[in-house]
């Protein structure tokens, strides 16, 4: 697999499994300056209560590294990674009021749907398909 500058990806990393069905970690990955190497977006739990969600950036991040990325799949350009910031931060993560309908709890996929909803609808990215 071959990463490009400027491009924007969704990436999967296998979790343990639950109740017998396995579970995957949902980030936003964008290249930029060094391919491979871009930065990571993504809502996580670490150092926190479990599922109590926050936006973590991590820098010079390596898919083609990682030992649990197991899907790195191209879903549009970049449009940069101040608006992508801007983005992330912006959805309300872990307010049940602002939770979609049809969720049952915030979680990392519902994060980086809602993410990707508001950069199609104000056009920064074109998703081909109905993210829902």
């Amino acid at each position: 697999m071959s990463i490009i500058l400027d491009n924007l990806y969704i990436v999967l990393n296998h979790l343990d499994e639950a109740n017998g069905q396995r579970r995957y970690h949902w980030g936003l990955f964008v290249s930029e300056k060094s391919p491979p190497k871009g930065s990571l977006l993504h809502a996580t739990d670490r150092n926190r209560r479990t599922m109590d969600l926050q936006v973590e950036e991590r820098q010079k991040w390596n898919p083609l590294q990682s030992s649990s990325a197991i899907i790195i799949l191209k879903i549009a350009n970049s449009p940069g990674m101040d608006i992508l910031r801007q983005y992330a931060g912006s959805i309300r993560l872990m307010d049940p009021r602002y939770l979609p309908h049809g969720e049952p709890e915030w979680t990392c996929r519902v994060w980086l749907k809602e993410v990707l909803k508001s950069l199609h609808n104000d056009r920064y990215i074109t998703l081909d398909a109905d993210i829902g």
